[in-house]
């Protein structure tokens, strides 16, 4: 089959081509009219196809009585295009032959361009007196006009049946018609329903060539009378059933000759389905599609047609795939080629309504129809999910923006007429419902609205594509921050303009931004272990080493141990300027802070608390450090900053700027100033009784400032000791789940170990590992000394990263094992003793065996004599419970 185009340009030619064409004759009589008349000739059938076609249409003329022989008389025999099929490019020639079948001349024939009244391409034939052999005719003979087309154009030809008709223009003569068909395709294998077919019939009797069909693989029942023209029949199968079929001229019931054509017919199914049930006719929402689909096929045309559309409508919406269709305007419908698949349609500028749109196929009887509703654009709306958003001076607002039905609208800050200050930033969401904008107080009003706003999501497609400022007065920008207040934020969809006055006066959504005072509240110092310092790589895990006790506040930190200074203060985040704060890591924007000059942004400062008589205090400004030495995190729910330092980095003799060295017990005073002029609104060029003078001292006033306190220590480290007749022993029981404890000032939440060595005669080794430092500074290893003898003796050591004493070496000392104590059974239970079984009580006081030395008789001899006779009820556990109430007490009142 041939493609869409080609199949709609096929039909027009087919219907062209299977020409039943009756031609009358014309006669020449001197001044008398000729005339075209009579019923014999006809045309060849035309098959619809991608490329040209030839075409063979015979007609008969007669020639009048009164013809003049040398009159030089002109008849002019010319017939138009039908059906689509197209003369453009084409050639004729033709032929005048005697009833005798001897030619009489050749005559003149030719295509002849926008002929005619109605402009259209045309074969014009052209017979002369002079141009016949009187001895070859006679008045009243009938003459043969054989005419031959070649390079018609079919590929836009409609299917069925077509016609020429012949016209005379030098007599005053009736037009005649010439009738043929146009066919889809020839009448093999399977075809469809509602097809015209040809065949050729070159064997077959003309007169008895019939359409049958097929029973039990034999010549069936008769379906059509066919008629031959030039070796050639058509088929109309839209009457027919599906089926078997012969072109015959054989009987009912005889065997399908050789020379038959035979075929199959099947019904084409197709269905229509729209990707949207409505679709608009305005905006961005204007474009769907319809699908179509045949189980049978997969290669035809379609005719489209919907109720209320005309033919300029439907290529408007179709404008994609619309054939040049053979459909006139009038006629209200379009021609869509190739249409199996996904057609896109766009609605733009349709009227509202429900339109079912009917698509048939344009050689079968398939069809299918689809409604769509068309709608007004959706005017979109934009929103706030957050109607109310409080930051204060200096912070980044985020304001979250939400889009329905709409990608595009605007955001206004403020209103300048209530504000003197205003912002206006048109979004483009990308197809997000929701969209963040960052809107930093710090830099609004600075003439730099570029810097100010920007989208805070990460991963979006959403962007800012217009933003503006207006501050009023006479200048471009405010000379300090945006002050405290409320400033409305106003949101509307669609395109606003640039001076946002639409978006407040129309407004889908209103909401307030709550600007407040920002405050340096405190400063205090933490500290970690070197290892668990470098196990924080985000703001949730400073968190999480509080939770665990790796992170704790104090007011010492032990050498090589980190110092984290966790600083208090709203308005600085600004300072950052575009950064999202991504896990809360904020370390290269703090740094770039602290480079600012005297009178911006922030600066921290080590200063030496006690520097000694006649010597100036050492100082380090953070600044100076490199930014390898820094790690800062910023929680911005409580605006703390947690600034990581190594006690290491600080000092370094051979760096000015450095502290030289830190010695023990050394306290030194941390501080952090806020200095900028812009944000504390003072400024700094201006000599006033209120603002800076040009004294630095003055310009010192004007600062924010907190301060905290730091005392570095050398690592220290000891074991718990009990003095044994007067020396000092770490002293264990040879048994199971023994303690060895101490204190250490290194971080809480570092790990260390404990190795207990055997000296002298004992000869073992057991080390714990990855014990923790409590948040009090001790640690505790629990060992098992079962094994060894009273009287034994080892050195316990504490290892660790940097645990050294002043000589290099580790912590250490020596240790006792003593006897194991026989478990005090009888203060555990007393009361049972002497109420319930007082003879068991001489029982035991029998059995001391190996436990002489600690005497434990003389304990179960007298507690059942005495508990009931002198204090009754008042037995040795009682009393124990109540001397530890008593000491509970006193420590309480303490």
């Amino acid at each position: 089959m041939t493609s869409n185009n080609g199949k709609l340009r096929a039909l027009f030619l087919a219907a062209l081509m299977v020409l039943s064409i009756t031609v009358g004759s014309i006669a020449f009589a001197g001044g008398a009219a000729a005339a075209v008349q009579g019923d014999n000739g006809g045309a060849e059938v035309v098959t619809v196809t991608d490329g040209t076609a030839s075409q063979n249409v015979t007609f008969n003329v007669t020639n009048g009585t009164d013809i003049v022989a040398d009159g030089g008389n002109v008849v002019n025999i010319s017939f138009t295009e039908t059906n689509g099929i197209s003369f453009d490019g084409a050639t004729a020639s033709a032929t005048l032959t005697n009833a005798s079948g001897n030619e009489v001349s050749a005559i003149n024939a030719e295509v002849v361009n926008d002929y005619g009244a109605d402009d259209v391409n045309a074969v014009n034939i052209t017979i002369t007196e002079n141009s016949l052999n009187a001895s070859n005719y006679e008045d009243g003979d009938e003459l043969q006009v054989d005419v031959t087309l070649t390079g018609l154009g079919v590929s836009d030809a409609e299917h069925g049946d077509a016609t020429y008709t012949l016209t005379n223009d030098a007599y005053d003569v009736s037009d005649l018609e010439l009738d043929f068909t146009v066919a889809d395709d020839s009448a093999q294998g399977t075809q469809y329903l509602g097809q015209y077919l040809s065949a050729a019939t070159n064997n077959l009797v003309a007169a008895d060539t019939e359409l049958r069909s097929v029973d039990d693989g034999e010549v069936g029942n008769l379906e059509q009378v066919l008629t031959v023209f030039s070796d050639q029949t058509s088929v109309d199968t839209s009457d027919l059933a599906a089926g078997q079929y012969v072109i015959t001229d054989n009987a009912s019931g005889t065997e399908i000759g050789s020379d038959d054509v035979r075929f199959e017919l099947v019904q084409q199914d197709l269905d229509a389905e729209w990707d949207e049930e409505s679709i608009e006719n305005e905006g961005d929402d204007t474009e769907t599609f319809v699908e179509l689909s045949s189980s049978l096929r997969n290669d035809y045309n379609v005719i489209v047609s919907a109720d209320n559309l005309d033919h300029e409508d439907l290529t408007d919406i179709f404008t994609e795939d619309t054939s040049s269709p053979y459909a006139s305007e009038d006629d209200d419908e379009i021609v869509i080629e190739d249409a199996d698949g996904e057609i896109s349609a766009d609605f733009d500028g349709i009227s509202t309504g429900s339109y079912s749109f009917n698509f048939e196929v344009v050689d079968s009887t398939a069809s299918a129809s689809a409604s769509i509703d068309v709608e007004e654009e959706a005017t979109g709306e934009l929103g706030l999910d957050e109607t109310s958003v409080t930051q204060q001076q200096g912070d980044v607002a985020y304001i979250p923006v939400t889009f329905q039905d709409t990608e595009t609208g605007q955001l206004v800050i403020g209103d300048v007429s209530d504000n003197n200050y205003q912002a206006n930033i048109s979004i483009d969401s990308g197809g997000e419902d929701l969209v963040t904008v960052a809107f930093n107080t710090m830099e609004a009003g600075n003439d730099t609205i570029g810097d100010a706003v920007w989208i805070a999501d990460d991963d979006t497609d959403a962007e800012i594509t217009d933003e503006s400022e207006i501050v009023a007065g006479d200048d471009d920008k405010f000379a300090d921050v945006l002050d405290t207040g409320d400033y409305q934020l106003s949101v509307k969809s669609g395109e606003s303009g640039t001076n946002g006055a639409n978006t407040i006066d129309q407004s889908d959504n209103v909401g307030t931004l709550w600007i407040e005072e920002r405050s340096t509240d405190s400063m205090n110092v933490w500290t970690a272990s070197s290892s668990n310092a470098g196990d924080i790589e985000t703001i949730d895990d400073v968190t999480t080493a509080v939770e665990d006790g790796q992170l704790t506040q104090t007011e010492t930190v032990a050498m090589d141990d980190e110092v984290v200074l966790e600083i208090s203060a709203s308005g600085l985040n600004g300072f950052m300027l575009d950064s999202s704060f991504e896990d809360g890591v904020v370390t290269d924007e703090f740094y770039t802070a602290l480079q600012g000059a005297e009178n911006e942004t922030f600066n921290i400062t080590f200063e030496q608390a006690a520097p000694g008589a006649n010597r100036d205090a050492e100082t380090l400004n953070l600044a100076d450090l490199d930014k390898e030495d820094l790690t800062v995190f910023y929680d911005e729910s409580g605006d703390n900053y947690y600034v990581l330092v190594n006690q290491v980095d600080l000092a370094d003799s051979d760096n000015a700027d450095h502290l030289s060295t830190l010695e023990d017990e050394e306290e030194y005073e941390v501080s952090f100033d806020v200095q900028d002029d812009w944000l504390l609104q003072y400024a700094a060029d201006y000599s006033g009784p209120d603002t800076y003078d040009g004294d630095e001292d003055s310009l010192e006033d004007e600062y924010e400032t907190v301060t905290a306190s730091v005392t570095f220590e050398d690592i220290t480290a000891s074991f718990d000791l009990t003095d044994v007749e007067g020396t000092d022993y770490i002293v264990v029981e040879a048994a199971e789940e023994q303690e060895i404890t101490g204190t250490t000032n290194i971080a809480p939440g570092s790990e260390v170990t404990i190795r207990a060595s055997g000296t002298g005669d004992a000869r073992f080794v057991e080390e714990k590992t990855e014990l923790v430092v409590a948040e009090d500074g001790s640690f505790a290893g629990t060992f098992d000394f079962s094994e060894q003898s009273d009287g034994d003796e080892f050195e316990a050591s504490l290892r660790g990263d940097l645990l050294n004493d002043d000589d290099g070496d580790n912590f250490a000392a020596d240790g006792l094992v003593q006897e194991a104590q026989p478990a005090d059974t009888t203060t555990e239970e007393p009361a049972d003793t002497t109420t319930e079984e007082p003879a068991d009580t001489t029982t035991t006081t029998e059995e001391p065996a190996d436990t002489t030395t600690e005497a434990p008789a003389d304990t179960t001899t007298e507690a059942p004599t005495e508990t009931p006779t002198e204090t009754p009820g008042f037995t040795m556990g009682l009393a124990l419970v109540a001397l530890l109430g008593a000491a509970l007490l006193a420590l309480r009142r303490n």
